[in-house]
């Protein structure tokens, strides 16, 4: 009841702060410099904003970025994250300085087209303003302008750094910061089985940049668990050798492995004994990084019934 209150007093000051601004189309842009060059174009942009509860808000922005046809990777995907823990360090109209800043957190990830090289490595530095023009209880407008930079040069692709520019004019606020969380990759399965039957396990990216997944050993990277909650193995999943990375684009379905929905109860480097699962309900879980190996990953979930032949 009191973060609510407090909430109210906070907008009620920043409403009258931006009573008399104009109203501005909805609208939104990301731009972006890599060592100063920009991409040939951006496309596919799109912008989020929620409320966490507590007087924090998150940003997130998405684009597609054209590199031209000398660059060596052809398109790559961006993605900015800005979190603001409290809401009261924020003075309408006034830009706040990023820099050693705890109340504020950013983060950017991207895929591409270059295999074996991580756009973002390193690049952990950021400078830079944040700006709020406007906000309401249901929208919310202002700027920001970032520089991540690599100052010790460990960036293999990046020479210098990268440079975010975004405005955000009347963006929507969805007061459910976890519902307004979208699962990235999705698991295409049906609800239900029968008992033994083979089925091929299958993920659908239905976000907005790349993820990966392992080729010959992606049941080794998921969890699964029955109605209980007790984790358990499954054949496909013990023999875990070296990792081969392979990219699920936006909008790409790809079959991670078969599995003929048994348990294996004996493991020596490989299954050596398994026995069918029986009726009930199993949950399988799996982590999908935006690049090998990378902190920024989606968490996908999906929950199946076995039934009797």
């Amino acid at each position: 009841m009191k973060s609510n209150t407090v909430f109210c007093i906070m907008i009620l000051i920043l409403l009258a702060q931006t009573a008399c601004t104009s109203q501005p189309t909805p609208a939104y842009s990301l731009n972006a410099l890599i060592d100063g060059q920009p991409p040939s174009s951006l496309v596919s942009t799109k912008a989020e904003a929620c409320y966490d509860g507590s007087m924090g808000y998150a940003l997130k922005f998405f684009a597609k970025a054209d590199m031209g046809p000398q660059a060596i990777w052809g398109e790559i995907s961006l993605r900015l994250n800005i979190e603001i823990d409290d809401i009261a360090i924020l003075t309408i109209g006034e830009p706040i300085e990023v820099a050693n800043n705890s109340k504020i957190h950013l983060s950017i990830s991207a895929s591409e087209d270059f295999r074996g090289a991580r756009l973002y490595d390193f690049l952990k530095t950021v400078t830079g303003t944040i700006t709020i023009t406007a906000l309401s209880e249901k929208e919310i407008s202002g700027t920001a302008s970032l520089v991540f930079t690599d100052p010790e040069n460990f960036n293999p692709i990046v020479e210098d750094s990268i440079i975010y520019q975004v405005t955000f004019n009347r963006l929507s606020v969805n007061h459910d910061c976890a519902a307004s969380a979208t699962q990235d990759i999705q698991f295409v399965l049906n609800d239900v089985y029968r008992v033994g039957e083979l089925i091929q396990v299958k993920i659908k990216n239905a976000g907005q940049v790349s993820y990966f997944y392992t080729r010959r050993f992606a049941a080794c990277d998921l969890s699964y668990f029955d109605a209980s909650g007790r984790k358990f193995l499954i054949p496909p999943g013990t023999h875990c050798d070296l990792r081969e990375y392979v990219e699920i684009r936006p909008d790409e379905t790809a079959e991670l492995f078969e599995w003929d929905l048994s348990e294996c109860i004996e493991d020596l480097f490989g299954c050596v004994k398994s026995q069918p699962l029986p009726p009930g309900t199993y949950t399988i879980r799996g982590a999908f990084s935006s690049f090998p190996d990378a902190e920024s990953r989606a968490i996908a979930e999906v929950t199946i019934e076995i039934i009797e032949e």
